[in-house]
């Protein structure tokens, strides 16, 4: 029969070599080194009109952001809600979807 006392040491060891997988595969999973020339590309959604002075501005962020960074910035405007109402835009941004909203700010309080 099998003293108790054996067993732990087994156990702590078992622990300790899956901690050491899940650490190897882990570091494996983060983010990759963006390439200098690399295009990183954003999307920018709001609930209003084309010509709405928000998403006319939001254009010109677009636009800023393409000049400053030499095209390697490049955002893209959803207007008129084409990718939801408030709270669909809001939920999309959370999950990391889409990453500039305009919003009210009840939906961020």
């Amino acid at each position: 029969m099998q003293n108790a006392g054996n067993k732990q040491p087994f156990q702590l060891g078992k622990a300790m070599a899956v901690l050491a997988v899940l650490l190897g595969v882990a570091a494996g999973c983060g983010p990759k080194p963006v390439d200098d020339e690399a295009v990183v590309k954003v999307k920018f959604a709001s609930e209003e009109l084309d010509g709405d002075f928000m998403t006319v501005w939001a254009n010109r962020f677009a636009d800023q952001m393409r000049t400053d960074t030499d095209g390697r910035f490049d955002v893209t405007v959803y207007p008129s809600g084409t990718l939801g109402d408030t709270r669909d835009i809001n939920e999309l941004a959370q999950l990391g979807v889409i990453e500039f909203v305009f919003s009210d700010s009840a939906w961020i309080s």
